[in-house]
């Protein structure tokens, strides 16, 4: 959860088949392994490739400050989601919220994704009481739009987002889901 000193919870939430827990320190190897793939850091934002120890210790500190989850499959480490304020400066304050997720490709197309998203998106609006929660895709990882489109996700427009794993600027589709909308469709 967002807290005034910019700490986590150790909040855990449980899907079906998904535990969705915080990082520790000792999950750098795992995300070494997963987020070392082009395959997955070029669907990313943030990630850089190579992507090496160091910058998965980076992330697990960085982590701390806002809510990002392991997303594990059976206590094995699959992917990582987070929502993140956008105010920085005092994420309590603020009612919206960009969601971030990825998953392994090893575990692409069973649904894991759709699964976190949904549960991330409860989380959002019931503990982080956020009015409106945002996402994007880029536009050459069309599955990733559809993981937001079955969570309830609407297109909002179009935009340029840098990633740092392609070094440019890449086409992406925004989407976004309020409070609203969320509760008339049943999702939360």
């Amino acid at each position: 959860m967002f807290m005034g000193d910019g700490a986590q919870t150790a909040m855990t939430i449980e899907t079906e088949r998904l535990i969705l827990r915080p990082l520790a320190s000792s999950d750098a190897t795992r995300l070494t392994q997963l987020a070392g793939d082009m395959g997955v850091a070029r669907m990313t934002m943030r990630m850089p490739h190579p992507y090496t120890f160091d910058n998965a210790r980076s992330f697990i500190g960085a982590a701390r400050k806002s809510p990002v989850f392991a997303i594990t499959l059976s206590k094995r480490i699959i992917g990582c989601i987070g929502i993140h304020s956008e105010n920085a400066i005092h994420p309590e304050n603020d009612g919206n919220a960009e969601l971030g997720y990825w998953i392994g490709k090893s575990w692409w197309g069973q649904g894991f994704a759709t699964e976190a998203v949904r549960e991330m998106v409860r989380h959002g609006f019931f503990d982080l009481h956020l009015d409106c929660v945002k996402a994007g895709h880029f536009t050459d990882n069309p599955a990733s739009g559809r993981v937001l489109q079955k969570c309830g996700f609407r297109i909002a427009g179009q935009s340029q987002r840098f990633c740092v794993a392609r070094d440019a600027e890449v086409a992406c589709e925004d989407y976004f889901l309020d409070r609203g909308t969320a509760e008339r469709q049943g999702l939360i």
